[in-house]
């Protein structure tokens, strides 16, 4: 039984497509302007992007403070417990950030890139 669930898992993993972050740079690329502020609370995205200024803030207060842009979370990180978000930002974020970008995989469930100038427009 074990080998059966074992096995059934490892198909899963490389049978599906798991390419949220080559979608993420794509759309990066073209949608986030190079002066523009974004916080990745996921880990990985901090390494991948190339242009803004990327930083690691994950609470109102740091959102204003750095007058971010764009925040990028991963909706299975944040279910798990790992990564700088917690269910409370990422909830926060949802209401009062406009979601830009999503793409879906195994791996990280949901990686979302929410426009929260909204939320932190009074601190500019």
């Amino acid at each position: 039984l074990a080998l059966l669930v074992d096995t059934a898992v490892w198909a899963s993993v490389h049978s599906g497509h798991d390419d949220e972050y080559a979608k993420l740079l794509s759309w990066e690329a073209v949608h986030v302007p190079p002066t523009s502020v974004v916080s990745a609370t996921d880990g990985s995205s901090q390494f991948l992007l190339s242009g803004g200024i990327i930083g690691q803030w994950a609470t109102v207060p740091e959102l204003k403070e750095h007058h971010v842009d764009y925040v990028i979370l991963s909706t299975l990180l944040v279910q798990q417990g790992y990564g700088l978000a917690g269910p409370g930002f990422e909830q926060t974020v949802d209401r009062g950030g406009r979601l830009v970008f999503e793409a879906n995989g195994i791996s990280d469930g949901s990686l979302r890139v929410y426009d929260v100038r909204a939320i932190t427009r009074g601190s500019r």
